[in-house]
């Protein structure tokens, strides 16, 4: 009797062992609001309040879809390291949509306090400098 319980305890250390957590843990987690946008024309970031009333947002979700109100077709994501995002669009996103050629592209992001801050890494990226402001719905 001591033998299954023994083996029965070692089979559910293996078993919790061997399941694979696929869920991404991140703060990213979760439906972000657009506050507003910081862009260059060759001077200092010019920061831009977007109105109150806009309904602009990101969610990263923790099965590694991505969705945003301003691109409507599905999306996943990865997180590359503490600072770069991978979203790659799926077949049914249009060429036009994804800039004729690219269904990839990467996006640096930080946190300050509450706030998110995303801007484009590539391929596509602005020149002077941009990145748009996020918070928590």
């Amino acid at each position: 009797m001591k033998n299954i319980i023994y083996a029965l305890f070692a089979i559910a250390i293996l078993f919790t062992y061997s399941c694979k957590d696929t869920a991404i843990h991140s703060p990213l987690i979760g439906k972000w609001r657009v506050v507003g946008y910081s862009s260059s024309s060759g001077g200092p970031q010019v920061y831009t309040p977007v109105d109150k009333g806009t309904n602009q947002y990101v969610q990263f979700n923790e099965n590694g879809m991505y969705r945003s109100s301003v691109n409507k077709y599905y999306a996943s994501y990865s997180i590359q390291d503490h600072k770069t995002i991978t979203i790659t669009y799926d077949d049914s996103a249009p060429d036009y949509y994804t800039n004729y050629k690219y269904k990839t592209y990467y996006l640096s992001y930080g946190f300050r306090n509450d706030t998110l801050l995303m801007s484009p890494a590539g391929p596509v990226v602005c020149i002077e400098g941009c990145s748009t402001r996020y918070v928590r719905y």
